[in-house]
């Protein structure tokens, strides 16, 4: 039986006795008898193979590149324990061998600046080299973080190898692997009872942007507002954006709808909240949503992100918003509790947050989260098998527009059955001096001309628009200012 040869494994031995021999004399002196020496072989052995000295060469580029990707899984390694650093010192020449292989490598790199083949091949390296790296880096980053990611790790690489590649004392110092220790729990929301002082919350929204008030109703009110809540729930179809989340149903015009939601809007703790923490910046606050969300089993995580970005980015120092979120069924990690990252506020919109950053507002039905418009949070995944539901309730500064249009929601034929408070904190009152006011669409001299919106509503005038007290503070702010 004829001997069998394995023509690919002579190959390979050719190629890496060429990165031996190059490493000894170089890339330009180098002659093929070299390689032959290198290899133990006679100049015959390589020539059966190799046509000429240049395909000795790019064999011997393709054998590096072939091993710097078999070391390419140590590098996905350290990706995956999150050590960058760790993922570039898995480049680096630390051994004898891999620093002749980074020698054959700078040394076609000048060759390649003056050989288009060579250039070509460079490049397709370093593009497959890339890419495995971005893919790796894929499973943990964001598309906005990752932007060149993987090719600044890789140029790190080749700047600290072309030290090591000269010898051993100049390579950078082995960086010592930190001990890894117990995993951190997660941040944990600050829980205040019903009859906490008003100070103390906002001393906390002040440090947090978010805080749990637990039991705010018993847990007959709870049920009574969800099986008030529940025939809209069961109506509403699954959501159809990335936003609002593609299966977690949305049924909004709370406040035109179940009573019980009502009760909650004006809820004495929730209005002083929001008297010291939007008044400082308005005359008036308004109600710009108020939605049940409702999370299903199976429903991922939503994106972390801020509520007041329903505005852009174009408020600068003032805070437009409080919200809440009203926990209707109990609120678990498990069933997709609102994930939180407290302490956030002061983050600039880029930042993402990490998990160990992320806290989850655990609460039992009937509790409220209270959060900032500016603390980064989003709904959570449900793993459970059963629903999560929370009535999202939120106070806005009363010259914003709305997010939910109220006054499409809550018709002036419903909005004058309400609480005439409730009426203006949904939109038919006057925001500022001047702003919100309409004109009756009657007939010539039938009616006024610019009304407030509450006119809608009772068919009288305050005389001026937005009154002479809004008129007086306006006078007094400016003079304030001025002065």
């Amino acid at each position: 039986m004829p001997k069998q040869v394995d023509h690919a494994g002579r190959i390979r031995t050719i190629a890496s006795a060429a990165i031996q021999a190059i490493g000894e004399v170089g890339l330009d002196a180098l002659r093929l008898r070299d390689v032959a020496e290198a290899g133990a072989m006679t100049t015959g052995a390589v020539t059966h193979y190799f046509d000429g000295k240049d395909a000795v060469l790019e064999a011997a580029l393709a054998e590096v590149v072939r091993r710097i990707l078999e070391g390419q899984a140590a590098l996905d390694a350290e990706v995956e324990r999150g050590d960058p650093v760790a993922a570039i010192a898995a480049f680096l020449p630390d051994t004898e061998e891999r620093r002749r292989d980074w020698k054959v490598w700078f040394a076609f790199w000048a060759r390649a600046a003056a050989d288009e083949r060579l250039r070509a091949l460079h490049k397709s390296y370093y593009a497959d080299v890339i890419g495995r790296l971005d893919a790796t880096l894929a499973r943990h980053i964001p598309p906005r973080r990752r932007a060149g990611l993987a090719d600044a790790i890789v140029a790190a690489g080749d700047g600290v190898s072309i030290r090591g590649a000269l010898g051993p004392e100049d390579s950078p110092p082995p960086r010592p692997r930190p001990t890894p220790g117990p995993p951190r729990a997660p941040p944990s929301l600050v829980t205040l009872a019903p009859d906490t002082p008003i100070a103390e919350i906002m001393a906390v929204l002040a440090r947090d942007g978010a805080l749990i008030v637990r039991d705010v109703l018993t847990p007959a009110e709870a049920d009574a507002l969800r099986a008030e809540l529940q025939p809209y729930v069961d109506a509403t179809p699954p959501g159809a954006d990335g936003s609002s989340g593609f299966n977690p149903p949305r049924p909004g015009a709370r406040v035109a709808r179940p009573p019980a939601c009502r009760a909650l809007v004006m809820h004495k703790t929730i209005r002083a909240a929001c008297d010291a923490f939007l008044l400082p910046n308005c005359e008036r606050y308004q109600l710009p949503l108020a939605r049940l969300i409702r999370i299903k089993p199976g429903e991922p995580a939503q994106a972390i992100h801020r509520d007041r970005w329903a505005w852009g980015t174009y408020l600068k120092g003032v805070e437009p918003q409080l919200n809440t979120i009203w926990a209707v069924t109990d609120f678990t990690k498990e069933n997709g509790a609102t994930r939180v990252v407290p302490g956030s506020s002061d983050w600039p919109d880029t930042r993402e947050a990490t998990d160990e950053e992320i806290g989850y507002a655990e609460m039992k039905r009937g509790s409220v989260l209270i959060y900032t418009g500016t603390v980064f949070h989003s709904g959570g995944a449900n793993v459970s098998n059963g629903d999560r539901m929370g009535l999202n309730i939120t106070y806005a500064l009363g010259w914003l527009r709305q997010e939910e249009n109220q006054y499409l929601s809550c018709p002036p034929e419903i909005a004058r059955t309400l609480d005439p408070e409730l009426a203006h904190l949904i939109g038919y009152a006057m925001g500022q001096y001047a702003l919100g006011y309409y004109t009756p669409p009657l007939p010539p001299g039938e009616g006024p001309e610019a009304v407030s919106p509450d006119y809608a509503l009772t068919g009288r005038m305050d005389g001026s628009l937005g009154g002479a007290e809004l008129m007086e503070k306006l006078r007094g702010q400016v003079q304030a200012s001025a002065g």
